[in-house]
Formats: C-alpha cells, structure tokens, sequence
C-alpha cells in the first residue's frame, strides 16, 4: 500500500496540464496523442475545466477532469485517469464520492460522461457508481449520474 493520499480541487495551468496529458496519454488504449492535438487540449482544459487530483505527496497519481456547467446544472467529465502504478487502490472511486460531493453541495443535478465500449472496466466501475447509459453514440456509450441535492430534497 502506498502512502497516505489527497483529493484536491484545482484549476491548472498551460503547462502543469500539458506535462499531465504526456504522462497520461501512453497509458490508454489508444493512447490520447493517437485521437487528439495534446498542446490545444491542454489550452482547452487550462482554461476551461476543473481536475480533481489525487496526490501521493507531490505526484499526481489520479485526476478526473470536469466542466462545471452552472446553467445546465450538469458536470461533464471528458477524462478520468489513475496512473498504472497506482490502480486497483480505490483511487477512482475516491475521487468520484469526492466530486460526488462537490456536485451535491453546488446543486448540480447531474455528472455526464462517456466511455469507451471496449472499456469494460471503466464501464464496471461507473455502473457500481450509479452511472446508467443516457446514449448509444457508436463506439461510446453517454453515461448519466443523477446527483441526490438531499438539502433541496428535504425543503
């Protein structure tokens, strides 16, 4: 077991995201370079999403990458990633009841997000989480997690 680990909220920089993407990438099956332009993805998240980190000390070892869409009241998750090293300790399912958290209390009503098919095990773990299959989108399904808001609920 690896040392004690945090969940951390941030909004990054160019470059901390950039370097992020290069180590994320040859981890996926196909890797993130094979399927997109990593310098203006980066430019893209920079500015626009939020990640959720899980740090072992200072090393990142988990991130899931969000936009926090107030008007729609829905959270999209276009990356979720625990470094090969790291899987199998609960670190993606920590992360989620973290965001799972966050969306409850900022009354989100719903985390979107899309999976690979052929991921079955990403796949496994969303549905243990809740997620149900909004879409049929060729070789991805849109996955949709309804938030609770248990405060709205019992005003």
């Amino acid at each position: 077991m690896h040392e004690s680990l945090e969940y951390i909220f941030y909004h990054l920089d160019y470059k901390t995201v950039k370097d992020l993407l290069d180590r994320m990438s040859p981890q996926f099956s196909p890797s993130l370079s094979c399927n997109m332009d990593l310098d203006s993805y980066a430019e893209k998240l920079a500015t626009n999403a939020t990640f959720l980190l899980c740090k072992s000390s200072d090393l990142v070892v988990g991130a899931i990458v969000f936009y926090p869409n107030s008007s729609t009241s829905i959270i999209y998750i276009p990356l979720v990633w625990v470094d090969n090293d790291w899987r199998g300790q609960r670190i993606a399912k920590n992360m989620f009841m973290s965001l799972l958290q966050y969306g409850d209390s900022n009354k989100f009503k719903n985390i979107d997000l899309e999976v690979l098919k052929s991921n079955k095990e990403a796949r496994c773990l969303y549905s243990s989480l809740g997620f149900s299959i909004l879409e049929d989108r060729q070789s991805k399904f849109l996955l949709r997690l309804p938030l609770s808001n248990k405060d709205e609920k019992n005003e």
